[in-house]
């Protein structure tokens, strides 16, 4: 692949990378206070505020997780339809992954949703009011 080539597909990726981590981020700090009963049932119960964060930060390890594969099944579907289409077009198209790329964008992205995730569940639980 050509130089030219690489870096425009490096510079595509960077901005689906930040506008996914936006949206990932934004969607783990507006459901922390929704979320802030249950984990103050779970407080009560006697869990520790670490055992909180830890469960918090392995529920969103666990969506980035099921989105990343998720969304590698449809894009394999994709991709597969796309070849068979251009294989019977023309010479048979090869599809390449850059499986390293696409580990670092899921790296980034679960270590955005485990911040998100953490630092929305910490300031729910000093801005909400104490129950009775």
């Amino acid at each position: 692949m050509k130089h030219q080539t690489r870096l425009g597909l490096h510079m595509l990726l960077a901005l689906c990378l930040a506008y996914t981590a936006i949206s990932l981020a934004s969607t783990q700090l507006m459901t922390a206070p929704v979320r802030a009963p249950e984990l103050r049932s779970l407080r009560l119960l006697g869990a520790a505020p670490g055992q909180i964060r830890l469960v918090v930060a392995a529920e969103a390890v666990l969506a980035v997780t099921v989105g990343a594969v998720l969304g590698l099944a449809v894009t394999l579907v994709g991709l597969g339809g796309l070849s068979a289409g251009l294989a019977r077009l023309s010479a048979p198209a090869g599809v390449v992954v850059p499986w390293d790329v696409m580990g670092v964008c899921v790296g980034v992205l679960a270590v955005v949703a485990v911040g998100a995730g953490v630092v929305g569940v910490a300031g729910c639980r000093r801005a909400s009011p104490r129950s009775a």
